[in-house]
């Protein structure tokens, strides 16, 4: 039987969604991750539950298994979003590489080439960045979360009727994570 990783309902035991190869290497983190279980659990809950709950959950998570993946590719990059909350550093460190690239000594049509490629992580750095930001931003706490719902034009746009306003709810912040 396979048990969800309570961090997030979309995490299973590689063992039920991933390919193994062992020439590979075994898993095939085609999703994301690893996502070890007591780093993810402590990062998430360790300002809101006693370490010996963390501890406890983490024993009995890791009898599953120690690694656990995003479901499929959507999860994971769902996943990969709004776990990174470091999101400068994230940026920092993709910056810090292209200045080491930058000193690379390559011939002329290599390094132009090579220029292009830095230009485009730069880019995507950038956009990984602002998107990592203002969706964790967004989604921090309930007054952050009212906040985007109320500004945003297609929230504002939408009509529920009272029998839909606690289903949407639910749904709420995945809606705004997408």
């Amino acid at each position: 039987m396979d048990v969800i990783c309570p961090l997030h309902k979309r995490q299973g035991n590689p063992v039920n969604i991933l390919p193994f190869e062992s020439r590979e290497g075994g898993y095939q983190w085609i999703y994301g991750g690893p996502y070890d279980t007591r780093d993810e659990l402590w990062e998430q809950f360790e300002d809101l539950v006693p370490e010996a709950v963390i501890n406890a959950l983490v024993d009995e998570l890791n009898v599953e298994s120690v690694d656990w993946s995003p479901r499929d590719l959507e999860n994971g990059l769902a996943w990969a979003v709004t776990s990174n909350t470091k999101f400068g550093s994230t940026l920092n460190e993709a910056l810090d590489i292209i200045d080491d690239l930058l000193e690379v000594t390559l011939d002329d049509r290599l390094a132009q080439q090579l220029l292009r490629l830095l230009h485009v992580h730069a880019i995507t750095a950038l956009e990984t960045f602002l998107s990592d930001a203002f969706i964790n931003t967004a989604l921090k706490d309930d007054a952050s979360l009212r906040k985007f719902v109320e500004g945003n034009p297609d929230f504002e746009k939408l009509n529920l009727s009272l029998s839909q306003i606690f289903k949407r709810r639910v749904m709420l912040r995945d809606e705004v994570r997408e």
